[in-house]
């Protein structure tokens, strides 16, 4: 549709809605720019976005044009008020609580749960099955096959609910950020959300939920068995934090990747999967040879995974992770993952 088309439909609605008010009028054109930005809203990503723009313009075009009747050329406008000398402006009014940050990432947890729930209930069942069955078997594996009832020392239930729990819960905010961003991308329009709190809110709510089962399983295992439990709670936080912070960045970085590189969606998964084994998920770099333990430390991930289990067993401390190399790897991937979800911003808002 061009001017002339949306001038004449606007001017039928205005004449059988008999809208000769001002504010009536406002609300018509305000319901029409949102019409139409929903039904071109496929067409901004990412194939059409100068047809998309093109569109709003011709309807803003015929907007003024049909506005140009009503306006009353004789009376001037009114002069701006001007303030008064040395008067401050008034402070502006207090947001309201449910435009709050800590609101608006509440709000949207609780819906991506229940929009889960409800359009699949048994995916959302195997994000929490999928590290339960990789633990029953290397659990098996470990008691039952190789005869191992500890890993240097560390019981070995809880050393594999520990590195296999957190290693999911980075995978899974890693791959959902990277590949469930766009099914979101209409609730970017509301003028308090962007693509970014989305981001933060989805990562929120995965690494709350992976947070509650672990713990659950750590307690379990403490409860039947005896165990004293973490030896330092505030570091196992701490480093627990490390990893979703990495999963968010590194989710970031993959939803910018995958506008230039889709094909690196399909490497994504094998990475993980060939990652799982030499990150200290199930073995810890102690475990290995010397000769290879130079190599594997220069996996960041195989630090906060170590550090993490030095924290929460005290019969363990790793002689090879470097709490400086943990912290700067999560800290720089989330900057990054920040800076690329600007930048994509930036090209969308300006394509």
């Amino acid at each position: 549709m061009r001017q002339d088309d949306f001038r004449e439909q606007l001017a039928q609605v205005i004449s059988g809605l008999r809208a000769i008010e001002r504010t009536d009028r406002v609300k018509l054109y305000r319901f029409a720019r949102t019409l139409l930005r929903t039904a071109t809203a496929d067409l901004s990503a990412p194939r059409d976005r100068r047809g998309r723009t093109q569109a709003l313009l011709e309807l803003e075009a015929a907007i003024r044009q049909l506005e140009q009747p009503y306006r009353d050329e004789s009376r001037p406008a009114p002069a701006p008020s001007a303030l008064a000398p040395f008067e401050a402006p008034p402070a502006a009014a207090p947001r309201p609580a449910a435009w709050r940050p800590g609101a608006i990432l509440g709000a949207l947890m609780v819906r991506n749960i229940r929009v889960m729930l409800a359009k699949d209930p048994l995916g959302y069942l195997w994000l929490f099955l999928a590290p339960v069955l990789t633990i029953a078997v290397h659990f098996w594996a470990y008691t039952f096959l190789l005869g191992f009832g500890s890993v240097l020392d560390m019981p070995t239930l809880p050393f594999l609910i520990l590195g296999i729990g957190g290693w999911h819960m980075m995978r899974v905010i890693t791959l959902k950020l990277g590949h469930e961003l766009t099914r979101d991308q209409y609730l970017a329009r509301l003028p308090m959300v962007d693509t970014l709190t989305i981001a933060v809110a989805k990562a929120l709510e995965l690494a709350f939920a992976y947070t509650v089962v672990v713990a659950v399983g750590l307690a379990w295992f403490s409860f039947a068995n005896g165990y004293a439990g973490p030896s330092n709670l505030l570091g196992v936080a701490y480093y627990w934090s490390l990893l979703a912070v990495s999963g968010l960045g590194l989710g970031l970085l993959l939803n910018l990747l995958r506008e230039f590189m889709p094909g690196i969606s399909l490497l994504a998964m094998p990475i993980f999967r060939l990652g799982f084994f030499f990150s200290g998920v199930v073995i810890v770099s102690e475990q290995f040879p010397e000769k290879y333990r130079v190599y594997l430390l220069w996996n960041p991930v195989l630090h906060i995974m170590q550090l993490l289990r030095a924290e929460y067993f005290a019969q363990y401390r790793s002689s090879d992770a470097v709490p400086a190399v943990a912290a700067f790897f999560a800290l720089s991937v989330l900057f990054l993952g920040c800076a690329a979800e600007a930048s994509r911003r930036r090209r969308v808002a300006t394509a």
